[in-house]
């Protein structure tokens, strides 16, 4: 694992994960339920290579709302609270990638040598539902993908609001998770790096009926419906 020494938010972090896939959108290349190669992954793929080639997140936006400073307090907050109440170090980073560089993620935190930390400060309505175990506090998918970029060994979760009772539930690596995203990301990196082959062969002007680009197509049809 690499740690980039950025601060989340700023522009340094937003050009850190430029055309890199992350465990908050690996959604859109596995499917939460049964784990298989989503359909999404062929539109994120042009998206990742879009942000490529142009040096420039596609979702960029500049500055904060009154949503999102507050969201940013109470994580600093709840990040203290738990130092406090596990009585643990953590240590906030900006952006860790695989030692490849190829995959990353934004940790909340990480917990000593062996931990990671994901904090979730929602209105009352929905941390009360967390708390009650209706809904999860963090997507399971994210978190495994989390332990999957950093190889840490386990994630505590935390639901966060200063008004209510707190919740933390710690996740380990999960077999069928890690193994899941080991080859769908495979897959879908493949898949990029055909993308990227055939896009610089083709040059600036595609013309209708290009061989390289129907390739192109049947190849990535053919690797999304393996699932």
């Amino acid at each position: 694992m690499i740690v980039h020494d950025v601060v989340q938010g700023s522009s340094e972090w937003w050009d850190a994960r430029i055309g890199i896939p992350s465990p908050s959108r690996f959604a859109r290349i596995l499917t939460a339920s049964k784990l298989a190669y989503s359909k999404g992954a062929r539109p994120f793929v042009a998206e990742l290579l879009a942000e490529q080639m142009l040096n420039r997140p596609l979702d960029y936006t500049e500055g904060d709302t009154l949503w999102t400073s507050r969201g940013s307090e109470l994580e600093e907050e709840a990040r203290r609270w738990y130092a406090f109440h596990r009585d643990v170090t953590v240590t906030e980073v900006g952006f860790c990638t695989t030692d490849d560089g190829t995959v990353g993620c934004s940790p909340d935190g990480l917990v000593g040598a062996d931990g990671g930390l994901e904090i979730k400060c929602r209105s009352a309505k929905k941390h009360m539902a967390c708390i009650l175990g209706i809904e999860p506090i963090a997507d399971p998918l994210q978190v495994q993908g989390n332990l999957w970029v950093t190889g840490r060994d386990w994630w505590d979760i935390v639901a966060y609001n200063p008004e209510l009772p707190k919740k933390i539930t710690r996740q380990f690596p999960m077999p069928r998770f890690q193994e899941a995203i080991e080859k769908h990301l495979g897959a879908f990196l493949e898949e990029m790096d055909d993308a990227r082959q055939a896009l610089e062969a083709m040059g600036d002007v595609i013309e209708d009926g290009d061989e390289l680009l129907s390739q192109l197509i049947a190849s990535i049809w053919a690797k999304t419906t393996d699932g």
